[in-house]
């Protein structure tokens, strides 16, 4: 039993160079999650603590996106908040859209990590490249 423990701990220092993110992160005791950094979504209207703990082992239990009852709580006052009508503008116009040329990256907070986005545009179209960053 003594030689087997400690092993699996994620210490923070790792976690941190070794680029790792999302709960396996906040597993290790580091207080970083997208969507607070980011605010993406409408995660800024709810009021939520970042869960934490330092064991460098994740659960579901303590880490999920809904794993702050707060989260729950606030949902009702943020739904209302939803303006009503189609979800999509009728009037968008999806075929034959041309982003300008250039680079662009997104990230969100998956369950397993960071999932990056990488795109660039040459005007056309198409993507002149897509890349997907996943968590592992």
């Amino acid at each position: 039993m003594a030689r087997t423990q400690g092993v699996g701990i994620l210490r923070p220092e790792l976690a941190v160079n070794a680029g790792v993110t999302g709960p396996m992160l906040r597993a290790s005791g580091i207080n970083y999650d997208i969507r607070k950094v980011d605010g993406y979504g409408i995660y800024n209207r709810f009021k939520f603590r970042v869960p934490l703990v330092n064991t460098g082992m994740s659960t579901t239990l303590h880490d999920s996106p809904a794993g702050d009852a707060r989260i729950v709580r606030n949902s009702g006052a943020v739904v209302k908040d939803i303006p009503g009508g189609p979800v999509m503008d009728p009037k968008a116009k999806l075929r034959g859209f041309r982003p300008k040329p250039g680079e662009a990256y997104g990230r969100i907070e998956a369950p397993k990590g960071e999932l990056g986005f990488y795109l660039i545009s040459d005007g056309s179209p198409n993507p002149y490249r897509y890349r997907i960053r996943p968590p592992a």
